[in-house]
């Protein structure tokens, strides 16, 4: 019974800090939720990337990760500054470390639940523009 309850216990402070990390549990927004779609450029082929976001206020956050078999697959985080229809100062970052280490950034805008838009990347000692195009899930 005992471990039952310190179990229980430890669920909640653990997802009762989780919650405050992510904006005290605020996910209200337009940009918040879970979004899948492709990522194509010149030096890279189409990928297929699952991104969930997180919006509070001015700021949106969130985690990415590639699923394609066509290439190694990466993850990530995402920050952006939303202003209505418009995600401005996107910044997509895979980490050191990763087999594509480097930063992808540019704006991105909604229509309904399609978010799209051209990212510029820089890792690796090379630069290229890629289309990202993404729906969010219902």
């Amino acid at each position: 019974m005992g471990t039952k309850i310190l179990l229980t216990s430890l669920f909640c402070v653990v997802l009762s800090t989780g919650l405050m990390a992510c904006g005290g549990g605020n996910f209200g927004g337009q940009y918040s939720g879970t979004w899948s779609g492709t990522l194509a450029g010149q030096t890279i082929a189409s990928t297929t990337l699952n991104i969930t976001m997180y919006q509070s206020g001015s700021t949106v956050n969130g985690t990415f990760v590639s699923s394609s078999t066509n290439i190694t697959p990466v993850s990530g985080t995402l920050t952006g500054s939303p202003s209505g229809s418009t995600l401005n100062s996107v910044t997509m970052t895979i980490p050191t470390g990763e087999t594509a280490a480097g930063t992808m950034s540019g704006t991105l805008t909604l229509n309904g639940n399609n978010l799209t838009g051209t990212l510029t990347g820089s890792g690796n000692g090379s630069s290229s523009s890629m289309n990202l195009n993404l729906t969010q899930s219902q």
